[in-house]
C-alpha cells in the first residue's frame, strides 16, 4: 500500500476514510485523485494520491487538478446567481428580456429559473458540430442554441442539459455582465472564497492536469446512450467530450464549456459546498439566493438520465443531499442532514462507486 503515493491531513476519528481510499489506490481501483470533507466551516479530510501521469511516474500532488464534467454546473449556476443578486436579471425574466435572439421557436416564454433547472427544453446542441474545435467557438455554439426549437414546452419537464447548460447560463451572464462565465465566476466567486477550480485555464493552471484515463476502454461508449437516443445526441454533440486526445487538448483546458470542463481540487469542490451550505463566513451569495439554491425547484422523470431526478438551481436533491456528480466519477455535494460538505475528483474515467465509497466511511463516523 506504501507504494503508492498518498498524502494529506485527516483529523483521527476520520481515518477510516483515510484507509477506505487508500485501499482504492493500492488496490489500483483509483489510480489519482483526491477526496475533501468540510465539517463545521473547516476540513477534517484532505487527501489526495495516486499519479499525475498516464505513465505513473509522478505523484499527485496538493495542487494537481482535474477536469470534472457535471461538478462544474453548480458553480456555473452560482456564477449566474451572483449577477442576480446584483440585480441584473431577476429568477423569473424572460430570456428574451437579456438575450433577444432567444425570443423565438417557442422559446419567448422561457425564464431564466428555467434555463438553471434544466427546464428549458434544449438538452442537446440540435446542429452537428463533428470536429472537436467547434468547442472553442462560443458564439457559434451560443447562436444555435439562440434559433434553435425547443424539444418540449420550456417549463413543462426536464431533462438534464449535459453539454448545454453552460452556454445557456453563460449566454445570460455575458449580456447582462460583459464579463464571460468563466471571469465572472473566477473573480467574483472562486477569488473570495480561494478556490482553485476554474473555467478556462491560464498557463499555470494547465501545467497542473492530470492526464486522464479510462478505467475500461469501452467507457466512452458505456456512457455515451443508444444510437438515436436522446443521451447519445446530448452528450456526443459537439464531438469528442469523452475522448482523452480532447479532455487534454488546449482547446478543451483553456476555452470555456461551462456545462462540463470545471478543473480544480477536491478541496475547492468540498469549499464550494462549505460556503452554499452557510458554514464559511463568506458565502458569497444573499440569504435568499443561497436559500433559493437549496430549495428543490421541480422534481419527476428526467428525460435524459432516464430517472427520477429533483432538480434545483443546478444542483440535484437526494434525501438531504444537493450535488452534483460528474460523468467520469467526480462529486461534489453538501448533507444538509449530517453538516458535511465532501469534494471528490479523480483522473480515472469509471463511474462514482469510489466517491460512494468514502463518503459512507465519512458518514459511518459521523453517524457513529
Amino acid at each position: 500500500m506504501s507504494e503508492v503515493p498518498l498524502e494529506g491531513t485527516c483529523e483521527a476519528r476520520f481515518l477510516p476514510a483515510r484507509e477506505r481510499f487508500a485501499h482504492l489506490l493500492a488496490d489500483g481501483v483509483e489510480t489519482g485523485g483526491a477526496v475533501c470533507v468540510y465539517l463545521g466551516g473547516e476540513p477534517v479530510v484532505d487527501l489526495w494520491g495516486g499519479w499525475f501521469d498516464r505513465e505513473r511516474t509522478q505523484p499527485w500532488t496538493r495542487d494537481t487538478i482535474v477536469p470534472t464534467y457535471s461538478v462544474t454546473k453548480a458553480p456555473v449556476a452560482v456564477a449566474l446567481l451572483t449577477v442576480v443578486d446584483r440585480g441584473l436579471v431577476a429568477l423569473d425574466d424572460p430570456v428574451e428580456s437579456v438575450w433577444p435572439e432567444y425570443g423565438c421557436a417557442g422559446k419567448e416564454a422561457t425564464t431564466v429559473r428555467h434555463l438553471l433547472a434544466h427546464r428549458a427544453g434544449l438538452p442537446a446542441f440540435p446542429e452537428p458540430r463533428p470536429d472537436p474545435s467547434a468547442w472553442a467557438d462560443w458564439d457559434d455554439l451560443a447562436g444555435m442554441l439562440a434559433r434553435a426549437t425547443p424539444e418540449w414546452e420550456p417549463g413543462t419537464q426536464h431533462a438534464e442539459h449535459a453539454l448545454t447548460y453552460g452556454h445557456l447560463l453563460g449566454e445570460v451572464v455575458r449580456r447582462v455582465d460583459g464579463r464571460t462565465v468563466g471571469e465572472v465566476w473566477r473573480e467574483d466567486v472562486a477569488a473570495p472564497l480561494g478556490l482553485d477550480f476554474q473555467i478556462g485555464l491560464t498557463d499555470d493552471e494547465v501545467a497542473r492536469v492530470a492526464d486522464m484515463e479510462y478505467a475500461a476502454p469501452s467507457w466512452p461508449d458505456d456512457v455515451g446512450g443508444a444510437p438515436g437516443t436522446l443521451r447519445e445526441r446530448a452528450v456526443g454533440n459537439p464531438a469528442g467530450a469523452r475522448d482523452l486526445d480532447v479532455l487534454g487538448s488546449d482547446t478543451w483546458r483553456r476555452s470555456e464549456i461551462p456545462a462540463v470542463n470545471g478543473h480544480g481540487t477536491a478541496r475547492a469542490v468540498a469549499r464550494f459546498y462549505a460556503a452554499m451550505s452557510g458554514a464559511l463566513e463568506r458565502p458569497v451569495l444573499s440569504d435568499s439566493l443561497r436559500a433559493e439554491l437549496l430549495t428543490p425547484t421541480a422534481g419527476g422523470h428526467d428525460a435524459l438520465l432516464d430517472r427520477d431526478v429533483t432538480w434545483g438551481l443546478g444542483v440535484q436533491f437526494e434525501e438531504s443531499y444537493v450535488g452534483m456528480g460528474g460523468l467520469g466519477g467526480s462529486d461534489g455535494l453538501t448533507d444538509l442532514a449530517r453538516g458535511y460538505s465532501y469534494g471528490y475528483v479523480t483522473r480515472r474515467l469509471a463511474d462514482h462507486a469510489r466517491a460512494t465509497a468514502v463518503g459512507d466511511a465519512v458518514e459511518a463516523v459521523l453517524d457513529a
